[in-house]
């Protein structure tokens, strides 16, 4: 919600007005394979965010199966990944099911694995029911959380604190990607003693989200330390 971002481009190559869409995209070059870009537009210092790095690899799994939308994301990161490099990707299929799929993939740069993927794929809009897979059978989800009463009464973005106006500890070109507002309460310079942040995350450029989007948000949103601790620097993510 909200206005849209002054950050929005006006660039008619943009696909659908998303940076994020152009940045994460795949060539394939092969079965199997396929290269894409580390854009340091994305970076963190100078290492590209884990949520970006590993969206272009989830695009390859898409590709590779019948079912259109990530369910389970599970990233291993190996090494970091330098902005302003090609990226090559290796993908294959473990298990192609009637309503999920399971894929693996890995992301390559200078001929080292950075990171690896496995994701399960499904359909968000095809009923409510899921093969677990394993026995065979359906299981009924819910794809309405309960939502804690803190995060459910959380301000409206323009009365959140714009992470741009925080102490970062370390140099954040991502937000010029991003726009993430925190919750006035966790974004004390001290610390708000707790190690939860609540808040709003968009791109910046007014592109809708999308499921792909997601663990890029998931990523990309400050860590629960920042509100315990006040201000955090390199805070690099394993798993």
């Amino acid at each position: 919600g909200g206005d849209r971002d002054p950050r929005a481009p006006d660039d008619p190559d943009v696909p659908h007005g998303s940076h994020f869409d152009r940045d994460t995209a795949i060539t394939p070059v092969g079965p199997g394979r396929w290269t894409a870009h580390a854009h340091e537009a994305w970076c963190i210092g100078g290492t590209v965010n884990g949520g970006c790095a590993l969206t272009p690899v989830l695009r390859a799994l898409g590709e590779l199966t019948p079912h259109p939308d990530p369910l389970s994301v599970t990233t291993h990161f190996l090494r970091p990944v330098t902005g302003g490099e090609p990226l090559h990707v290796e993908a294959a299929t473990v298990r192609v099911g009637r309503t999920t799929s399971v894929a693996r993939g890995t992301l390559i740069q200078g001929d080292r694995e950075r990171l690896t993927v496995i994701a399960a794929f499904g359909d968000t809009t095809d009923g409510d029911t899921a093969d677990d897979g394993a026995a065979g059978t359906t299981a009924r989800r819910s794809l309405t959380p309960e939502i804690p009463i803190e995060i459910a009464q959380l301000p409206p973005p323009e009365d959140c604190v714009d992470r741009r106006e925080l102490t970062q500890g370390v140099d954040l070109p991502i937000l010029d990607r991003l726009d993430v507002r925190i919750h006035p309460d966790h974004a004390v310079a001290g610390g708000a003693g707790r190690a939860v942040v609540a808040g709003w995350i968009r791109l910046a450029d007014g592109a809708d989200p999308s499921v792909t989007s997601l663990p890029l948000f998931a990523d990309a949103f400050p860590p629960s330390l920042y509100s315990l601790l006040g201000e955090v620097g390199w805070v690099p993510t394993i798993e």
